[in-house]
This record gives structure tokens, sequence and C-alpha cells, in this order.
């Protein structure tokens, strides 16, 4: 079984409030989405906070840009981050999936 890699903790309820509104916008229109194709509330948790940990990311290093602004080097920079914290495959697939998904939406 692969090791569980260190939990990467950026969430600061502060930097949250003050997240690129646009952005904080788009999320609740996916959270209503996630709702209606009744994703388990386990599931909602971990995208909301991959999620978060992203926004804290381009709040703290990307100028608070809106998602809509975001391009692909952006989110490979986070990714690059996330790794060199220590966060292992799986959980990189994870953050990936949750930012695509979010995307794609």
């Amino acid at each position: 079984m692969p090791k569980r890699s260190e939990r990467i903790c950026m969430l600061n309820q502060e930097k949250l409030k003050k997240i690129n509104p646009e952005t904080l916008k788009l999320y609740h229109k996916y959270l209503l989405d996630m709702k209606i194709r009744e994703l388990s509330e386990k599931t909602i948790y971990n995208y909301y906070n991959d999620l978060a940990n992203w926004w804290i990311y381009i709040y703290d290093y990307q100028d608070n840009k809106s998602v809509k602004e975001i391009d692909d080097s952006d989110i490979s920079e986070f990714i690059v981050y996330c790794k060199d914290q220590g966060n292992n495959t799986n959980r990189i697939k994870r953050r990936m999936s949750s930012i695509s998904a979010f995307f794609l939406f």
C-alpha cells in the first residue's frame, strides 16, 4: 500500500474571505451542481478542500486572480508546489481531478 502523503494545510479562514469574488461565485454554482448530481457529502468536502487549498495558493502566489484568468501553467505551478511539499502521486492526482472537474463545470 502506498505511503500516505503529508497534508498540506494552507487553509486560512481570513484568506478564504479574501479569495477573488468571481472564483467564489463560480464555486457556489458548482456546489449546487454537485448537490443536484447527488455527490456524497464526503466527495463534496474533499473537492472543497482541494479547491480551497488551490485558491489560497492563487491568493498567495498568483495575485488572487479569478479562476477564469488561470491558465495551464498556473495550475502546473500549483501541482509542482504540492509535489515539492511532499504530496504523493495519488494525492496529486486527486487535486488535479478536483481542479479539472471544477473547470469542466
